[in-house]
């Protein structure tokens, strides 16, 4: 039952809402510049339509996703119409006075705002009730999304190159194919066709990563946390942490989780790092790189437990304050790495810390002394989850080796005889 109290609660914020039939079901779903103003204005005695009776009538529960803009929630009520389907929900009619997305079909095609007969053979999305949210959405997708806009391309890039806005298609040799990439992903978020977008960036990051392209996988990377953030907004980090907790049997709420990784190239040069995320965002004042000082002879395992015995030992001494101690403890490996880090805290006496390891080859997460390893389904929140802060360590430590190689490499070339 919707109550007057559970109304006058919801935040004045924009946001999504999501209205449930007694049995769990969404009948509508909408956004709205203040969720509480508009949620509440169902509710109110006053006449209505038919329909809109018909539907608050059998409205048993509220839930609703709050966002940073109102062009953000446009963009997540059109996934979530699309994944959930409501029956209330009435797609606009093809009325040719609003405006719509228009795609164009050249080498690199152009992306704007405007009426069906002014392009014709263009793409076509829309149509949108609402020119001036319509250009916001854009501007938003365009942070994370850059494409073209202008009518003719230019002889030099122009100023939405130079401010990350624009690819810069009118380089010479900028790749067609890598920009109609862009322009399919820009479609997908549009239709609101999301889980296909991450499946695409995702598939894109690992075929980066297969040819050691590691930079190109770290932008693919850091473009789908862009894109989750857009279509998740503030709620999408405190998810994934809640469904971690509920997959691997965490009682104690998740405040904070450190990722830990060894990057070497035949031990020479050995690193370890450490970042930390604090509910489901990284804090990069915490993270801390650690050079191997032992000789472990590419012994991954070993450099691990030596970067972990350093960690744990600062918090056992107690120079570490409470919220400064993880709840969980991430190392990038499988079974055998899950036991090893679960035996440093021990022998720390940190009985409390939770540890997984996760490993490469088939995502795999571990517990320590478990026979079988944990299969998150592949998208799912908490697998992401541990997936960022697993990528993020691995980026962390691997750029501090390449650091250390370069500082090396520089020292034999002024000093080749060591001098």
């Amino acid at each position: 039952m919707v109550t007057q109290v559970f109304l006058q609660s919801l935040p004045k914020k924009p946001g999504v809402y999501l209205m449930k039939d007694a049995h769990g079901i969404v009948l509508y779903i909408g956004k709205a510049v203040s969720l509480r103003g508009r949620v509440s204005s169902y509710f109110q005695d006053r006449p209505r339509e038919n329909r809109i009776q018909q539907l608050v009538g059998k409205v048993c529960a509220i839930e609703y996703l709050v966002c940073d803009s109102e062009a953000q929630a446009l963009l997540l009520e059109a996934s979530l119409i699309k994944e959930r389907k409501p029956f209330y929900n009435i797609d606009l009619k093809d009325d040719k006075s609003f405006p719509w997305v228009v795609i164009t079909r050249e080498t690199y095609p152009r992306i704007t705002i405007a009426r069906p007969k002014d392009l014709a053979g263009a793409l076509m999305i829309g149509p949108y009730p609402n020119v001036k949210l319509l250009r916001e959405v854009l501007k938003l997708i365009r942070t994370i999304l850059p494409f073209r806009s202008c009518k003719k391309l230019p002889i030099r890039p122009c100023l939405f190159y130079h401010v990350h806005k624009c690819p810069g298609v009118c380089i010479a040799g900028y790749s067609p194919q890598a920009y109609q990439r862009t322009v399919d992903e820009i479609v997908l978020l549009l239709r609101g066709e999301k889980d296909k977008l991450l499946t695409a960036l995702r598939n894109s990051m690992r075929e980066f990563s297969g040819r050691q392209k590691f930079e190109e996988a770290k932008a693919v990377r850091d473009r789908i946390f862009a894109v989750q953030r857009l279509l998740y907004g503030q709620t999408h980090a405190l998810t994934q942490i809640t469904t971690l907790q509920e997959a691997l049997g965490i009682k104690k709420r998740l405040y904070r989780i450190e990722g830990y990784d060894i990057s070497c190239f035949t031990s020479k040069e050995a690193v370890g790092s450490l970042v930390c995320f604090i509910e489901g965002v990284p804090a990069k004042n915490f993270y801390r790189r650690y050079k191997i000082k032992r000789q472990h002879r590419a012994d991954d395992l070993g450099m691990m437990q030596e970067v972990l015995s350093r960690r744990m030992r600062h918090i056992a001494e107690g120079t570490a304050d409470s919220k400064s101690v993880p709840g969980l403890i991430i190392v990038d490996g499988g079974a055998a790495h899950a036991n090893m880090a679960k035996k440093v805290l021990e022998s720390y006496r940190l009985y409390d810390m939770n540890v997984i390891g996760i490993a490469k080859k088939q995502e795999e997460v571990w517990l320590p002394n478990a026979r079988k390893p944990i299969l998150l389904k592949e998208g799912s929140p908490a697998l992401i989850l541990i997936q960022r802060i697993r990528d993020e360590a691995h980026r962390f430590a691997r750029n501090y080796h390449l650091l250390l190689r370069k500082k090396k490499f520089i020292r034999l070339a002024k000093y080749p005889e060591g001098g």
